[in-house]
């Protein structure tokens, strides 16, 4: 990661958050569900990935 360059779009998942939520959320649970979701769309892909080269095989 550069110098200066932010890890992740911190202002918009805090938008995306409160847009949809009710409720309060603790300081830092912009960054778990940030990371909860990029945990989730690496699984995603390489399950994907993994299914797609099974039906290759056959």
């Amino acid at each position: 990661m550069a110098l200066g360059k932010k890890p992740y779009p911190k202002a918009t998942v805090k938008k995306i958050i409160k847009a949809h939520s009710n409720h309060n959320l603790k300081k830092n649970a912009d960054v778990t569900i940030f990371l909860d979701y990029v945990l989730f769309m690496e699984t995603y892909e390489s399950d994907e990935s993994s299914y797609i080269a099974t039906i290759q095989a056959n």
